[in-house]
C-alpha cells in the first residue's frame, strides 16, 4: 500500500470497514477478468457484459466509500520535480507543477474516490485505445480489439491510473512467450491479449509489495510520466513506420497487403460469415434443452418445434 493510501483518511469508513470493501470489489473484478480470459481464449472477442457492468459499479463503489484506492489520484516527490524542473527546457517548466493531493482527498474523499476511479478508466482504455490507433495508422490492420480497450478501462476503474499503467508494460512481458509459442506450434501471429491482460493484473494484486516500489519511482516524477507516455506513443508509431519501411526496401510485403491481394478476410469478415451461416449453435450437435428466448431471439423456435415436435 502506498504510503499516502485511504489509511490516511479516518474521516469516513474504519480500516476493518473499507479494508473489506475494497477486498469484494477486486474479487469482483477477478470474476470478470476470468469470464474474460476463458471466452477471449475461446471466440477471440470480450463482450461487453463482462466489462461495462464492472466498470460503473467500480465508480459506485469508489465514489460512495472514498477508500477503495490503491493509490491517490496523484503523488510525486518534490525533490525530483525540483530537479527535473531545472534541467528541463523553459517551456516544459510550467508542466512541471507540484501538488500534494492528501490533503485533497481527506477533505473531498468521494469526489476524490470519483476522480481515482474515473482517471483510471480514461488511462487504461486510453493506452491501449492509442496502441489500436498506431497499429491501423501504420500497419493498417488493427493490433489490439476493442474489447480490450474496454477491458483495460475497466481495471483501470478499480485499481486507478498508476497501478494500471503497471499493468499495461507487465502484460506484454508475459504475452511474449505465449506470442512465440503460438508462431513456433501453429505459425500463428494472432494470440488473444485479454487473458494476459488479466493476468498481469492479477499478478499485480498478488505482487503489489514487491511490483509497487519499483513503479513508484517513475510516478514520483509526478508531471513527467504524461510527457514520457506522449514520447512513448511517438516512438512506437515512429518505430512501426520505420520497420515498414524496411520491409519495403528488402522487398517484404507486409501481411496486410497480402492478405488484400489475395482477397483475404479480417477477423471481422470471418466471424460476420461464421455467424451467417451458423445462425444455430446447435448445428451438427445433438438437440439439447436450451431457454425457449433463446431459440425465439433467433428466430428457430418454430423450426425447432417442427423438426422435434416440441419446444425446449
Amino acid at each position: 500500500m502506498s504510503p499516502d493510501g485511504p489509511q490516511n483518511i479516518t474521516t469516513l469508513w474504519s480500516p476493518a470497514v473499507w479494508l473489506h470493501i475494497r477486498y469484494l470489489l477486486h474479487i469482483a473484478m477477478i470474476c470478470c477478468l476470468i469470464v474474460a480470459t476463458f471466452i477471449d481464449f475461446e471466440l477471440r472477442i470480450i463482450p461487453d457484459g463482462c466489462t461495462v457492468p464492472m466498470m460503473f459499479f467500480a465508480i459506485l463503489v469508489s465514489t460512495i466509500c472514498g477508500q477503495t484506492f490503491i493509490v491517490p489520484l496523484w503523488f510525486q516527490d518534490a525533490s525530483v520535480a525540483s530537479t527535473l524542473r531545472s534541467i528541463s527546457p523553459d517551456w516544459i517548466r510550467p508542466l512541471l507543477f507540484s501538488w500534494d493531493c492528501l490533503p485533497f482527498a481527506m477533505q473531498h474523499p468521494h469526489v476524490h474516490g470519483l476522480l481515482v476511479s474515473i482517471a483510471g478508466l480514461i488511462v487504461g482504455g486510453g493506452m491501449v485505445w492509442m496502441v489500436r490507433l498506431a497499429g491501423y495508422w501504420v500497419l493498417r490492420q488493427e493490433a489490439m480489439g476493442f474489447g480490450d480497450v474496454i477491458l483495460m478501462a475497466m481495471i483501470g476503474s478499480v485499481i486507478g491510473w498508476q497501478p494500471v499503467t503497471a499493468v499495461f508494460f507487465l502484460a506484454p512481458v508475459l504475452a511474449i512467450f505465449a506470442a512465440i509459442l503460438a508462431w513456433i506450434t501453429q505459425r500463428d501471429r494472432e494470440i488473444p491479449y485479454g487473458p494476459w491482460l488479466s493476468l498481469a493484473t492479477l499478478l499485480l494484486i498478488l505482487c503489489w509489495p514487491f511490483l509497487w516500489p519499483l513503479a513508484e519511482r517513475i510516478f514520483d516524477m509526478g508531471p513527467f510520466v504524461p510527457l514520457m507516455g506522449l514520447f512513448m506513443f511517438v516512438s512506437l508509431v515512429a518505430c512501426l513506420q520505420l520497420i515498414q519501411i524496411l520491409k519495403r526496401l528488402f522487398g517484404l510485403s507486409s501481411r496486410t497487403a497480402a492478405a488484400s491481394e489475395d482477397g483475404g478476410w479480417s477477423s471481422a469478415d470471418h466471424l460476420s460469415y461464421y455467424n451467417s451461416e451458423r445462425p444455430d449453435d446447435q448445428t451438427g450437435q445433438w438437440n439439447r434443452s436450451n431457454w425457449p428466448g433463446s431459440r425465439a431471439g433467433q428466430g428457430l423456435s418454430n423450426y425447432h418445434q417442427w423438426r422435434f415436435g416440441r419446444r425446449d
